[in-house]
């Protein structure tokens, strides 16, 4: 919620934090599945991984197979690009420290990806850039919890 503390409106950090236990049961869900995948040799949709200090969780991350249900309403992803991060987030205090670099590239590795943003978030833009992403052109409003905030596709192709 810190993240988008300065881009969202005050309800959007209020509705997510009153959702926190349903995403909390939603996040054991998935790592459920992933860990069987895993024990059955599978690839899952999405592997999630955590950075911790201290025993304090200060950095997460999340991608698999592209793409989600929700981005059926916008032009489909790049045919040679079926990786997508979905999520990296760094509590604002360890910026800078090379946590969310660590995550990204445990994640995504040097693999080609794609990633949505929001706009008006040019600190999360220039560490995507940095990292090889480009705009592709697809935009739109953000359903669901983003209250239609305008969000746009990054890429990022590898050799190619």
């Amino acid at each position: 919620m810190v993240t988008y503390a300065r881009i969202m409106p005050e309800e959007y950090v209020r509705d997510r934090l009153a959702e926190a236990p349903a995403v909390a049961e939603t996040l054991e869900v998935e790592l459920t599945e992933m860990q069987s995948a895993l024990s059955d040799g599978r690839e899952p949709f999405r592997r999630h991984w955590v950075a911790e200090r201290a025993g304090r969780i200060i950095g997460i991350a999340c991608a698999g197979c592209g793409p989600n249900e929700w981005e059926e309403r916008f032009d489909p992803p790049p045919k040679d690009i079926p990786f997508m991060l979905d999520r990296l987030y760094v509590r604002p205090e360890e910026h800078g420290s090379g946590v969310g670099q660590a995550l990204f590239d445990t994640a995504v590795g040097d693999r080609s990806a794609y990633l949505w943003i929001i706009r008006n978030n040019p600190r999360a833009e220039r560490f995507y850039v940095r990292n090889g992403f480009v705009p592709d052109g697809a935009a739109g409003p953000a359903g669901g919890p983003w209250l239609g905030r305008p969000m746009f596709r990054m890429v990022r192709r590898r050799g190619t």
